[in-house]
C-alpha cells in the first residue's frame, strides 16, 4: 500500500512539473545579444545602433533593442544611416539582406527585400537615396527616390564594365 503512495506522489510531482514547465505564448521575448556594434547614426539626441543582435537606441541614459518582437525584419543588421525626414534605414547582414525604414515612433514604414546577401552601406541625398549590396560574389547599388511623401524603388545597379573588388564611396 505504501508503495502505491509513493507512486502517485510521484506520478503527480512529474505530471505538475511537466504542466509548468511549458511555455506559454507571449512567455518569451527575442533574446538576442547587440554586443557588436557595426554601424552608428545620431539622430537629435537618440543613438541609434546597428548590431549583431537587433537595433540598439540610447536615449536618456537608458538602453533598448528592438527584434523581430519589434517588428525588425532581422536582427543581424550591418549598416544604418538616416535620411532627411528623419526617417532611420536599416540594412540586413549576411544571409538576409533586407532594407527597412524606420520613422521617429520606431514603426517600420517600408520594407525592401531583395533576396540580397548583404546591405554594406547607405548614401542618402535630399531625393534620392542609394545602397551598396553584396550578392553572394556580385556588388551593386540600388537606387530610390523619394517622391510624393515617399520613397520608391527605381532601379538596381549588378553589371559595371570592370570587375570591382568593393564599393569605397559614393557620392550624391
Amino acid at each position: 500500500m505504501k508503495e502505491i503512495k509513493t507512486i502517485k506522489f510521484f506520478s503527480i510531482m512529474i505530471f505538475l512539473s511537466i504542466c509548468l514547465a511549458q511555455v506559454r505564448i507571449g512567455d518569451w521575448d527575442a533574446l538576442t545579444s547587440p554586443l557588436q556594434i557595426r554601424d552608428i547614426v545620431q539622430k537629435g539626441d537618440t543613438t541609434y545602433c546597428a548590431t549583431g543582435g537587433g537595433l540598439l537606441l540610447y536615449h536618456n541614459s537608458i538602453f533598448e533593442v528592438l527584434t523581430t518582437v519589434d517588428g525588425l525584419n532581422g536582427v543581424d543588421l550591418l549598416s544604418i544611416s538616416k535620411d532627411n525626414n528623419k526617417n532611420i534605414w536599416i540594412g540586413g547582414r549576411s544571409p538576409n539582406g533586407f532594407v527597412q525604414i524606420y520613422d521617429n515612433e520606431k514603426n517600420s514604414i517600408d520594407l525592401f527585400d531583395y533576396g540580397l546577401t548583404e546591405i554594406t552601406k547607405f548614401y542618402i541625398g535630399d531625393s534620392i537615396a542609394l545602397a551598396s549590396f553584396v550578392d553572394g560574389q556580385d556588388l551593386g547599388l540600388i537606387k530610390w527616390i523619394y517622391s510624393d511623401y515617399q520613397w520608391s524603388y527605381r532601379d538596381i545597379y549588378r553589371n559595371f564594365p570592370t570587375l570591382i573588388e568593393s564599393i569605397n564611396g559614393v557620392e550624391i
